[in-house]
């Protein structure tokens, strides 16, 4: 692992947060975190532990410990040979897709958006909130409600710094907490699978790698920060990226220990389902946020949710789940544009 070389994009992430304020939204969420789950305070737990030990380090860990290396593992020896020299970090880029890059010693690092991981999860446990609000409120409180969901997120998307913190709901049933954990994780899984994707493909010896900037900021210190030559697949490469990981996730997802025990308690078809509802938060994005020139873009997501589905039927031959994927395809290419 080139350790210098992520120390120096670290060094660079950090001009974009404010630690204070990441100190209270971190206090925030755990003290909401306590209420949804009727305690006074969380118990100790390794996540948690995580945070309070290394708050700027606590995403990349994360990754790196409950997602990457359990995944790692899970694939066959030739692939994991490819990713002997890999790493993975969470910086704050603003990008709803991950990046790949090699350090100057030739070593490929994945980079995915620290904020992507607070930002996804908010958006899965307000999904949920709105089944339950849907049973007891009239449909113009759910438009408003939705309408603050989409423009909290875009409104990060749309910043540079410490990323906002809106509360989710002390109401939410805890089956529904479940469901939204369950869909986040199976997120995370697909972007950082996309990313081994590309590893394993050996799209980084055959794509053009450009200078971007990495961080988007309006600060003198950071728009003056080196530009990171980041790889710009060819969007054949990202469709072929998203099948590796698509057929990978199906494959592993039941052996992967954090999301089996979060798969265990929900109906079979749902973890099976669940990255693909990652692409509607992606066409959010997409539909109201121009493509940055911090990072590559990918191809659209209703695109690549349409190429999804056509994998399931044609190579998992699993006609359950390719319905499931169709009806996902249709709401992502309607997602609303905000004002």
């Amino acid at each position: 692992m080139d350790s210098e070389y992520i120390a120096f994009v670290r060094d660079i992430a950090e001009q974009q947060v404010d630690p204070q304020q990441r100190a209270a939204n971190i206090s925030n969420y755990k003290a909401i975190r306590a209420r949804q789950w009727g305690v006074d305070s969380l118990p100790p737990s390794k996540i948690l532990d995580l945070v309070d030990q290394d708050p700027e380090m606590a995403h990349t860990r994360y990754l790196q410990e409950f997602i990457y290396d359990p995944i790692v593992k899970l694939l066959p020896p030739a692939d994991q040979e490819k990713l002997a020299s890999a790493s993975i970090v969470a910086l704050p880029n603003r990008s709803v897709n991950g990046c790949s890059l090699l350090c100057p010693n030739g070593e490929p690092l994945i980079v995915i958006d620290s904020g992507l991981l607070s930002l996804v999860s908010f958006w899965y446990e307000r999904k949920a909130e709105v089944q339950r609000l849907s049973k007891i409120k009239p449909l113009s409180d759910i438009v408003e409600f939705n309408a603050t969901t989409y423009n909290f997120l875009l409104d990060n998307y749309r910043s540079q710094g410490t990323y906002g913190y809106l509360p989710p709901s002390t109401e939410t049933p805890e089956t529904l907490l479940g469901w939204a954990m369950l869909m986040t994780t199976a997120a995370e899984m697909f972007v950082v699978l996309h990313e081994i994707g590309h590893i394993i493909a050996g799209h980084l010896a055959t794509s053009p790698a450009n200078a971007f900037r990495l961080f988007p900021s309006d600060k003198p210190e950071a728009a003056a920060s080196p530009a990171i030559n980041i790889y710009e697949h060819p969007w054949q490469a990202e469709y072929q990226a998203d099948g590796i990981a698509w057929l990978a996730y199906q494959n592993l997802w039941p052996r992967h220990e954090t999301f089996a025990k979060l798969a265990g308690g929900s109906a079979p078809i749902l973890p099976k389902q669940a990255p693909l509802h990652f692409f509607e938060y992606m066409a959010l994005i997409e539909t109201n946020i121009p493509p940055s020139g911090a990072v590559p873009t990918h191809p659209p997501a209703a695109g690549r949710l349409n190429m999804l589905v056509r994998v399931t039927q044609q190579l998992l031959k699993d006609a359950e789940l390719a319905n499931w994927g169709a009806e996902i395809l249709e709401t992502a290419s309607h997602m609303p544009r905000m004002n």
